[in-house]
């Protein structure tokens, strides 16, 4: 998929969601392309009214890595609200890139204000086997979003290589959703001694040094420009 079509495939039922009444996207869908202007500064004249502009999406980076030499199923990142202060599971060894963060870290960011819009899933699996790894960024994901009023989205995915791509390790996943304390995404296998990262990229972070200046506190990030093909 060409990156002038970067996230078409993402609208979907979270147009739908339950927090856009919250100013969370401003522009239209069509703005992310060729959108890679600098953040608006906060020390402006005028507070800034709508949605900032950020340069090209940067990923949050997990990693998860089974540690044991069976597969484990249904393995959950994030669901920040009820795991951030223990995120251990038997057999799972949870990680963040770059490694001056730990995970807990990154969940404790959510939790404290910093939620975000994602708009594109990468993963990328390592084992010494290439059919296993070819296996895991082939299985199936669960993307379940929600509110406190119980109000529920949930979208399951089977990740498919593209057409012209010639890295086997790697598949992309396109939709767009947002990531908050009650977000979670379940992978349905974790096979024996793989590690999997999973790159989100952000299409929409909050930034609440903006919101004190008097602005939407909403920066909005262009299309990554990443290769499908190769795993950068």
């Amino acid at each position: 998929m060409k990156n002038s079509k970067y996230f078409a495939e993402a609208d979907g039922q979270i147009n739908q969601n339950y927090l856009s009444a919250d100013g969370w996207e401003n522009a239209a869908d069509s703005d992310w392309e060729g959108a890679f202007g600098d953040e608006l500064n906060a020390d402006a004249a005028a507070p800034v009214a709508t949605t900032a502009t950020a340069g090209k999406s940067q990923p949050y980076t997990i990693t998860i890595a089974n540690t044991t030499t069976t597969d484990i199923t249904n393995v959950v990142i994030l669901n920040a609200a009820a795991t951030f202060a223990n995120y251990l599971v038997s057999g799972v060894s949870f990680g963040y890139e770059p490694n001056t963060i730990t995970y807990g870290q990154f969940l404790a960011t959510i939790i404290s204000g910093r939620p975000f819009q994602c708009g594109q899933l990468r993963l990328i699996a390592s084992n010494v086997s290439a059919s296993i790894v070819s296996q895991q960024v082939l299985t199936s994901l669960n993307i379940e979003t929600k509110d406190p009023n119980g109000n529920l989205i949930q979208m399951s995915f089977i990740p498919e290589y593209d057409s012209y791509q010639y890295a086997q390790n790697q598949t992309d996943v396109y939709y767009k959703f947002n990531v908050d304390s009650l977000t979670k995404v379940t992978i349905a296998t974790l096979y024996a001694s793989t590690t999997l990262k999973i790159r989100m990229y952000p299409s929409i972070k909050i930034n609440p040094f903006n919101q004190l200046k008097g602005g939407s506190g909403a920066v909005k990030s262009a299309a990554p420009q990443v290769n499908k093909a190769l795993n950068k």
